[in-house]
């Protein structure tokens, strides 16, 4: 998994207690999705648009060209997002509080990959699921949570190399 957006330890917690008590809303993730730009003249603009905001700042070129081409689609006054981000709110507002929950080592090889400056919720509880669940786990010294899309070469040789340590071929 690619620095996944697991829930583990006292951060489950408050998510859960944040569900139980109607406050989820306010989660940061669901209030930018909620507010979310979804319309923009061209193509280009969308790009730019992107590329002014620090959660897309550091992609690769390649890859925010990428995003915008297959992430948006044509309409009469340009281009919109081609996901709908309701969706996207109520993937942050229902994510797993439980994953804790798991008592034995899952029966699937696997491997956590974390960027350097991933979310802080994540970041110290995920070498413990990992090691709870018997799961490789390695973090990167560069990177945030979208490290896939800031270094897609380095992302695709990692997956590679993970591949082969868990007894796979490429």
């Amino acid at each position: 998994m690619l620095d996944p957006p697991l829930l583990y330890g006292m951060t489950a917690w408050l998510v859960f207690i944040a569900k139980k008590i109607h406050l989820i809303n306010r989660l940061k993730e669901v209030t930018l999705a909620n507010n979310r730009r979804t319309e923009w003249a061209s193509s280009e603009e969308a790009e730019s648009y992107f590329y002014s905001k620090a959660l897309f700042k550091k992609f690769d070129p390649e890859c925010l060209k990428d995003y915008v081409r297959y992430g948006t689609m044509p309409t009469e006054n340009g281009v919109t997002l081609s996901f709908d981000v309701n969706v996207e709110s109520k993937i942050y507002k229902t994510n797993p509080h439980n994953i804790g929950h798991l008592r034995r080592n899952m029966d699937v090889h696997g491997k956590i990959i974390m960027g350097q400056n991933t979310y802080s919720v994540t970041k110290y509880a995920m070498p413990k699921f990992a090691k709870k669940h018997n799961i490789l786990f390695q973090q990167l010294e560069y990177g945030s949570h979208l490290f896939p899309m800031e270094y897609p070469d380095r992302t695709a040789t990692l997956i590679r190399e993970a591949i082969i340590e868990l007894g796979g071929s490429t």
